[in-house]
């Protein structure tokens, strides 16, 4: 009413016949990805918001083993173990630590890299990867569950900061921007957005400049996300989206990090760091890490074909 929100509509468990009504002067969607903000503004008369999609085709499974070997070569064990995709293949791989004994392993790969849902194929993609430390670990391991699938499009996200919206109407989470889900980002950002709220609300932020100041204030840390996400995504020639010089130089140099991480742990650590939001994207150009990245691309630095980066961690 007058441009403001007075409260929510909703239906009530299986009645989808009776609406009723909660006031309020403050609706946050956090509904996810499936949001019908983009509808109910445009219901009320609102321009709905611009949209990107960056479609990159993602499946990836879940599956539990126990009577798992997470011994390296040399005879050190891991915890946390991660096989980076090498491009053009995109395929890579999470191993976690759970209750009783018991490994978790994800798979996952991009652009219609499907596979059946069955162990066997499981078991051959491990087979595929670039290095044979996951294989070696499944081969004699006893499975406690089928593999879960999970697909999903790509990244998308909705520009409600430039649009106008009604006083006392904020969207955050996946139904704000939501992320291919295999770099972890997507619930570390919904944290961060709500603490951006939770600051703005504690200082009595006027409700008219309440979705202004919010917008600005998650605006960085949603941009260095995306950046991420859809950088790694990109690189595949079958991911659909918008491509630029920037995105393709900070593409490569970001893999390079990720590729030097065979000859010294430091640039894995650096480089899972800024992926799990831990660190600032600008720890990538520190000297060491950008005279490294600068001495590869010329050649000064060699890296053997059939050395792969994998990230043994306690940290990852």
């Amino acid at each position: 009413k007058d441009g403001k929100i007075t409260g929510v509509e909703y239906y009530s468990g299986l009645d989808s016949e009776t609406v009723h009504f909660q006031s309020g002067n403050l609706v946050i969607d956090c509904s996810g990805i499936k949001s019908q903000a983009p509808k109910w503004l445009e219901k009320l008369g609102y321009q709905p918001p611009r949209t990107e999609q960056i479609s990159s085709y993602l499946q990836y499974f879940t599956c539990f083993f126990k009577n798992f070997n997470n011994t390296l070569p040399g005879g050190n064990s891991f915890e946390i173990f991660q096989v980076a995709a090498q491009f053009p293949s995109s395929r890579g791989s999470t191993t976690i630590p759970n209750e009783n004994g018991v490994f978790q392993v994800m798979t996952g790969a991009l652009n219609k890299d499907y596979i059946k849902t069955d162990l066997e194929s499981f078991l051959d993609f491990a087979k595929s990867l670039p290095t044979p430390i996951l294989y070696n670990a499944l081969k004699n391991a006893t499975p406690v569950s089928e593999p879960y699938e999970y697909k999903y499009k790509g990244s998308i996200r909705h520009f409600y900061n430039e649009c106008k919206l009604p006083v006392g109407f904020i969207v955050t989470g996946d139904a704000f921007s939501s992320f291919t889900p295999i770099y972890g980002q997507g619930i570390t950002v919904a944290v961060l957005e709500a603490k951006k709220l939770e600051e703005l609300l504690q200082l009595n932020c006027a409700p008219e400049k309440l979705s202004q100041q919010y917008y600005q204030k998650i605006g960085g840390l949603v941009q260095g996300a995306w950046s991420l996400a859809t950088g790694g995504d990109l690189k595949y020639p079958g991911t659909e989206g918008k491509r630029s010089v920037v995105s393709k130089i900070l593409g490569a140099y970001f893999n390079t990090t990720i590729r030097l991480g065979t000859l010294n742990p430091y640039f894995s650590e650096v480089a899972v760091g800024i992926i799990h939001m831990m660190i600032s994207p600008l720890a990538l150009f520190r000297p060491y890490i950008l005279f490294s990245v600068l001495a590869y691309s010329v050649g000064l630095i060699k890296i053997k074909k059939q050395q792969v980066p994998y990230f043994p961690s306690t940290t990852a």
